[in-house]
């Protein structure tokens, strides 16, 4: 019985807090709202004539899956209200920490599991979660679709069995459908695949299976809509690609949400990661920074481009991007101990984070509440194996990610407008 009241609590809370948020409009996040109004108007055109609004997608100037508007009208067509098709959507979002819970039971066998629902339930303060939510947004869905894909990911490397690779390939896919960018974990999943399976009739079965779940984007993307690239070509100042962006910019988001972690990695001595970089190897990432912080060009003053936390902090309070640059070096060096702790895993979770920018945008919902899922699910368990084992963890992190969600909240509030904090 107090297991069931300890998930009721949750739920309750949770919940609650999701109808106080769309009942009050909630867009914590920023975009959200001016982003599901131009979805709701594609909607409208798709409802008029939907072979028409397929094949000219790229007129809507719309870079969200036309899958995801399709489900919208779905809905939208059943219930007949934008009211309603907004209270049903944010329903989804309950099932997003109850599919994390899953992959951290599958993973986390020794913990007890109202430890592991309570905790899990954190992804309700993500500002990117509740905004989605509350102004439909296809993250959310493609997001439900990639927990189930790490969840079979997970099951298979517990088991080896090649039906949870077919699954996790399958929900992989669905995600990508509506979040393409998250097929780059294609990638970090199949090399496990040949690790356990080698060259072998199983891992050309599930190549093909990859192959063949991606010719409906590709076909779409290439022969009858090339709205990306006619978008690119309509936007090249806002669009144009600069490696050192990334970089820099990535980074220091990265380092950013690892903040989070910081009293449990204190507090479990985690930090000896650190201790295993050697002079040479700091030296020559002070060199990277400096060339990259040469070619660095991204304009802090463009609204709705994002940039991060701390290169607009470092603008508005020192009117120059030196601060940021010093970040930058920490947030490469805090990135490589962690890379060297499992080289090729790592690195791979790392590359598919950087590629998650499309462009030239560059915001925390990006990473948000991605990073926090890649941490307890897919990086090395050395880093997190002992998390649970002291409550003051979880309630750090509840503690951390509360303050994030309070200063999105306050910045979209009072700033948006002006575009001065993230």
């Amino acid at each position: 019985m107090h297991k069931y009241k300890v998930k009721f609590i949750v739920i309750f809370i949770a919940y609650s807090s999701l109808l106080l948020g769309f009942f009050l409009n909630e867009n914590s996040s920023g975009g959200a709202l001016n982003d599901f109004k131009h979805h709701y108007e594609v909607m409208l055109g798709f409802n008029i004539d939907f072979g028409y609004s397929l094949h000219n997608y790229h007129v809507y100037k719309n870079d969200h899956s036309p899958l995801f508007i399709s489900t919208l009208l779905v809905i939208f067509n059943i219930l007949g209200s934008e009211d309603l098709l907004r209270f049903v959507f944010f329903h989804f979002a309950l099932f997003i920490p109850f599919f994390f819970y899953l992959c951290l039971k599958q993973i986390f066998k020794d913990v007890d599991s109202d430890k592991l629902f309570v905790f899990s339930f954190i992804l309700i303060l993500s500002p990117h979660v509740r905004s989605l939510s509350f102004w439909p947004g296809s993250e959310i869905i493609s997001l439900l679709f990639f927990l189930l894909s790490i969840f079979f990911y997970s099951k298979f490397l517990d088991k080896h069995e090649i039906k949870y690779a077919y699954l996790n390939i399958l929900f992989l896919a669905l995600s990508s459908y509506y979040k393409p960018i998250y097929a780059v974990f294609s990638v970090l999943f199949f090399i496990e695949f040949i690790k356990v399976f080698g060259v072998s009739r199983k891992t050309l079965i599930l190549a093909l299976e990859n192959i063949l779940l991606s010719v409906p984007a590709f076909y779409f993307i290439l022969f009858i809509n090339n709205y990306p690239f006619r978008l690119q070509q309509e936007n090249e100042s806002i669009y144009s690609f600069n490696i050192s962006n990334i970089i820099l910019i990535v980074s220091s988001i990265i380092l950013f949400h690892f903040l989070f972690f910081i009293y449990y990695f204190i507090n479990s001595k985690k930090l000896f990661l650190f201790k295993n970089i050697k002079l040479v190897e700091i030296i020559l990432i002070a060199i990277l920074t400096i060339i990259l912080s040469l070619s660095f060009n991204f304009d802090v003053s463009q609204l709705g481009v994002g940039g991060g936390v701390f290169l607009k902090v470092s603008n508005l309070l020192f009117g120059n991007d030196i601060i940021f640059f010093v970040i930058c070096f920490f947030s490469i060096i805090v990135i490589y101990s962690i890379i060297k702790l499992n080289f090729l895993l790592h690195l791979m979770i790392f590359l598919c984070l950087f590629l998650q920018n499309p462009l030239n945008y560059f915001y925390h919902e990006y990473y948000d509440p991605l990073f926090m899922i890649l941490f307890f699910t897919l990086f090395s368990s050395k880093l997190s194996n002992d998390f649970f084992k002291e409550k003051t963890n979880i309630f750090s992190l509840y503690v951390f990610y509360s303050l994030f969600f309070m200063m999105n909240l306050f910045k979209n509030l009072n700033y948006f407008t002006n575009n001065i904090i993230f």
